[in-house]
């Protein structure tokens, strides 16, 4: 769970959530009660995944409910549209912070040409990984995840020192200038579950799982429950450092915070995000193709998409020819 949900949202959403509900008071309410929403679906899902024991996640779910021109509607929307570009904005998070050190203030920005190449490069690789060898997929994985609790862990750290030391100034504006706008609560809202995206992938690999009955009901309860604790810290700890108006101007929240904490290594933290990012890019592909698959099998998509390989037992057909591979590609290159 902790591959899934930890990526490049926690990293891009504070300033989005706080830039439209405008203080600080309301965008802890926000992270708080949507992490306490994945909360609710996630047991649900675990709930529904242990009683129908197939892959798909939520295709699943609505193909055994409501039929399968409704389940065709849903994955085709996510597959096509909603998944490649949530891939894109992976990837592109990850090109800009592995960027980040050789372009420094008299370089300017990286070129943005250069910065979409990386991007695509990192989608291509990711799909070799998951056709190559299974276990390389999950031993990368989990190097992956280190680094992600890494980054996430010395910024939760950082912040309770912060908070030790009286660094309360910009905690304690609360719910001032609270925007009273419907529609940018809403959007405040998006943004915030766009940082918890990934707490339903576990249903979606269901079949892959050794003792899934334990695996995903504990496992995967626990790690949503730490993934909402660890937010929240990482969102405090913003903002014992940056004032609100920093963090929303800020492109780079986690480097703009390291680069006043800890400026001798403020260099470590692009690497570990990049990292992260690169680790989540993977996992979305590994899931992705495993969905594609369990749409063709249910005879939804083309036969060549249910196939695996012979040697690696991987879907190869879904990695290489699905859609979303190239509507990756355009999002990327918009």
């Amino acid at each position: 769970m902790f591959r899934y949900s930890i990526g490049s949202g926690i990293f891009i959403s504070p300033s989005g959530v706080l830039y439209y509900t405008q203080s600080v008071g309301l965008s802890l309410i926000i992270w708080a009660v949507c992490g306490l929403c994945c909360i609710i679906g996630n047991m649900s899902y675990i709930e529904l995944s242990l009683m129908l024991k197939k892959n798909g996640g939520s295709y699943t779910f609505i193909r055994e409910s409501f039929g399968e021109a409704f389940a065709f509607m849903n994955v085709f929307v996510n597959l096509v549209f909603l998944r490649p570009a949530g891939l894109a904005i992976m990837a592109m998070t990850f090109s800009n912070y592995a960027l980040y050190l050789a372009f420094d203030d008299e370089c300017g920005n990286p070129p943005e040409a250069l910065v979409k190449m990386l991007a695509i490069a990192a989608i291509c690789f990711c799909c070799f990984i998951n056709m190559a060898n299974i276990v390389w997929t999950l031993r990368l994985q989990v190097l992956f995840l280190v680094c992600k609790l890494a980054a996430v862990s010395l910024i939760s750290v950082g912040g309770v020192v912060k908070l030790f030391h009286g660094h309360t100034e910009y905690l304690s504006t609360g719910f001032e200038n609270t925007s009273s706008d419907v529609g940018d609560i809403a959007l405040s809202i998006y943004a915030c579950t766009w940082a918890y995206n990934g707490w339903s992938r576990t249903s979606e690999i269901l079949e892959e799982l050794e003792n899934p009955a334990k695996s995903i009901s504990r496992v995967s309860f626990t790690s949503i429950f730490l993934v909402n604790i660890v937010y929240i810290l990482c969102n405090v700890s913003y903002l014992t450092v940056l004032s609100p108006n920093e963090l929303i101007a800020s492109p780079a929240v986690a480097v703009s915070w390291a680069e006043k904490v800890i400026p001798g290594l403020a260099w470590a933290m692009p690497v570990l995000i990049s990292i992260s990012v690169f680790g989540s890019v993977l996992v979305t592909e590994f899931n992705y193709s495993r969905l594609i698959h369990r749409v063709a099998r249910d005879g939804l998509f083309m036969e060549v998409f249910s196939m695996i390989h012979i040697d690696q037992l991987t879907p190869t057909p879904g990695i290489i020819l699905s859609v979303k591979k190239m509507q990756s590609f355009r999002f990327v290159l918009i």
